[in-house]
């Protein structure tokens, strides 16, 4: 979850989410493509975007009291 928050947060950009997490890019690019094998590889697609980046949002929110 905290990798797809923060690549979503970084508008998509594999550099800055890797430096936020400490990891390295090639292991980013492995996170996401797992990502995309669940989601499908359309998911940052405007309608899609949206709907997984509220649903990220909403879960934290939720979840706000609970560590991960």
């Amino acid at each position: 979850m905290i990798s797809l928050e923060s690549f979503l947060d970084n508008n998509g950009s594999h550099k800055l989410a890797a430096q936020q997490l400490f990891v390295t890019r090639q292991a980013l690019y492995y996170r996401i493509q797992k990502i995309k094998n669940i989601l499908g590889n359309d998911f940052l697609e405007p309608p899609k975007r949206l709907a997984v980046e509220f649903s990220v949002k909403a879960y934290r929110y939720l979840n706000k009291n609970r560590s991960l």
